[in-house]
């Protein structure tokens, strides 16, 4: 029987490996989808669930990639969604969602500003 601490590495790993071939997929280098795991670890411990609310830093921050919805990508996305605030929240806590946004928004930069 697994232990709680063997399922928590159990699922960090899948969400890993999630975020890892989402970004090789969309053509991102080993070193690059390893850059974006490895920032996912820094923002949300890959949790996709984790939220962080804090209205004195207008922090309003929801899954892997910590989206803030005061004013930062979490607005975005609700934009590309096409979908409310409320609805936007609840959507970027599903990892492939939170992980695709980001990826499509860094392969931009990727693109377009880095020779």
């Amino acid at each position: 029987m697994a232990t709680n601490a063997n399922k928590v590495v159990a699922q960090n790993q899948a969400t890993a490996d999630l975020i890892f071939n989402l970004a090789k997929k969309e053509g991102f280098s080993d070193i690059q989808a390893t850059a974006l795991v490895a920032n996912s670890i820094q923002e949300s411990s890959l949790n996709p669930g984790i939220k962080n609310f804090n209205p004195s830093s207008r922090d309003d921050s929801v899954g892997l990639f910590q989206l803030n919805f005061q004013g930062g990508m979490g607005v975005d996305f609700a934009r590309a969604k096409g979908i409310s605030i409320a609805d936007a929240k609840i959507l970027a806590t599903d990892p492939t969602e939170n992980a695709s946004f980001i990826i499509a928004k860094r392969m931009f930069v990727v693109k377009h500003f880095i020779l």
